[in-house]
């Protein structure tokens, strides 16, 4: 995201919304969402691809430690579809997908029938690594595998990777527990411009 202004990164706001029972989660996170923010915010936005810094995850040289997935035993999170599809309580079969949590400095990602283009789109995000940069998978590798990867927030990814300890960075824990390594390169990133966007009124 780009253009956006200094406080948009800052200011926390609470939103509290109502849909039918008959919405689907395509629809609440797409143009229900843009409709809100446009709405509320005056946002005005547009996508671009440019050319910018990246990183490349890639196998280790050897074989990948990643586990392949049974078959069955995660299920599909299906977004066109009611929200509401499961029954109360935790379901029998978890989602498929990646899941975090956090211990302060530490991270965490847990998952099933996780591809590793998943991985890398959870590793662009700030909330999971502060990497401030795009993750695209570069691995060749396809499937569904069970990941459990664990690290201390990080942004030195140039760090060398000897030796795991009981906290190390993301590119130790990648290469350690999941046989991966970050490459930095120069690509294609698609980025949300932000033409306009306002402080929202009260209520």
């Amino acid at each position: 995201m780009v253009g956006a202004p200094s406080w948009t990164a800052s200011e926390h706001y609470d939103v509290t919304a109502k849909a039918s029972s008959d919405t689907t989660v395509n629809q609440m996170e797409g143009p229900m969402l843009q409709a809100l923010l446009q709405e509320r915010f005056g946002l005005k936005a547009h996508r671009e691809i440019r050319v910018l810094p990246r990183y490349e995850l890639r196998v280790v040289e050897g074989t990948p430690k990643l586990r392949p997935s049974v078959e069955g035993s995660c299920r599909q999170y299906v977004k066109d579809a009611q929200p509401n599809m499961a029954s109360n309580g935790k379901p029998t079969v978890p989602i498929c997908g990646l899941h975090r949590t956090e211990e302060g400095p530490s991270r965490r990602l847990e998952g099933k029938g996780v591809t590793v283009a998943d991985l890398a789109a959870s590793l662009s995000h700030s909330y999971n690594t502060d990497l401030n940069s795009v993750v695209v998978d570069a691995t060749g590798l396809s499937g569904g595998f069970d990941v459990s990867l664990q690290w201390t927030n990080d942004v030195d990814v140039t760090a060398s990777a000897t030796g795991l300890s009981a906290a190390p960075s993301l590119p130790t824990a990648l290469r350690e527990q999941l046989g991966l390594k970050l490459e930095r390169s120069k690509g294609e990133v698609e980025v949300l411009v932000i033409d306009h966007i306002d402080r929202p009124e009260a209520n």
